[in-house]
């Protein structure tokens, strides 16, 4: 069976990029719109609506617009835009989220793709909220390192082009602490407050590094009760996913090592990280489990 999809915005680094992977599979079927159209609302509503699935990787308000287009209830819309991450009606595209998170993406025609950092932000954070180990109404803070493909076109050739020494160094952005993955960071994790976020982009193309301190978390929790509590949160978030079993092995592969006395401390800094072993940094491999803190 053949599956049609449309992609608004396909000339864009993220429409490209789809384009790029789902084209390997012989059961999809690209509906294209010609370059002179791409701004013909009728156009667009047509493909829209002759597409099974459309992905969306449009600035939000034109995202939005697209969405208005839609009137076949048949279409599946895939959002990667920021527009519908916290919107009634979406079912946000992170299957580890929650219990039944995977279930309601199956049956949902209204998906919105998660930010980059807030996925790392999220599956760090929501399992010890939902688990009781950080309370909701704390202050939550996070930083995060990002390569350079995720700011566009402009972004990636300048980077790409090498001739300005700045870039060498992570650089700090977002700086007026309104970064638009914030809100969906709050809801999805069910703070109170909104998270102070400060992200940096590096001379890497991908790759993310995002680092969450919690405060007070291990004072009062032995090493053997962190591993108990660990290991009864969603785990499907730390090791691999298959379809009818969940593995531990990669949070099994972390817990082993934490470091002797980590139970003394009272700072966590739980990391996620993907992609950086291609990057220019050098590796930062920690000690095993006969350690000292």
């Amino acid at each position: 069976m053949t599956h049609t999809v449309f992609v608004d915005g396909q000339e864009g680094t993220t429409g490209l990029r789809i384009h790029e992977m789902l084209a390997r599979r012989p059961d999809i079927e690209f509906l294209r719109i010609d370059a002179d159209r791409r701004k013909d609302a009728a156009e667009r509503a047509r493909l829209l609506n002759a597409a099974d699935v459309a992905f969306l990787c449009l600035p939000d308000d034109a995202a939005r617009e697209a969405v208005s287009l839609i009137a076949n209830p048949s279409t599946c819309v895939i959002d990667a835009s920021t527009a519908h991450r916290t919107a009634p009606g979406w079912v946000f595209g992170l299957p580890e989220l929650a219990a039944g998170q995977r279930a309601l993406l199956r049956g949902s025609k209204r998906i919105s793709n998660p930010g980059c950092h807030a996925s790392a932000f999220i599956l760090l954070l929501r399992p010890l909220v939902d688990a009781g180990l950080v309370s909701a109404g704390w202050g939550v803070s996070a930083t995060s390192i990002t390569g350079y493909s995720g700011g566009g076109k402009k972004m990636i050739e300048r980077y790409q082009a090498g001739s300005e020494q700045a870039l060498t160094s992570p650089r700090p952005y977002a700086l007026s602490m309104h970064h638009k993955h914030v809100p969906e960071m709050q809801i999805h994790c069910s703070l109170v407050h909104a998270p102070l976020f400060a992200p940096a982009v590096a001379a890497t193309p991908r790759g993310m590094i995002v680092d969450v301190p919690l405060f007070g978390v291990a004072a009062d929790a032995a090493r053997e009760t962190l591993r108990e509590a660990l290991l009864s949160l969603r785990p499907e978030i730390y090791g691999t996913i298959a379809e009818e079993k969940v593995e531990l092995s990669g949070l099994l592969y972390v817990i082993e090592r934490l470091p002797v006395g980590i139970e003394e401390c009272r700072f966590i800094n739980l990391t996620s990280d993907e992609g950086y072993s291609k990057s220019h940094f050098k590796a930062i491999l920690k000690s095993k489990s006969n350690s000292k803190i």
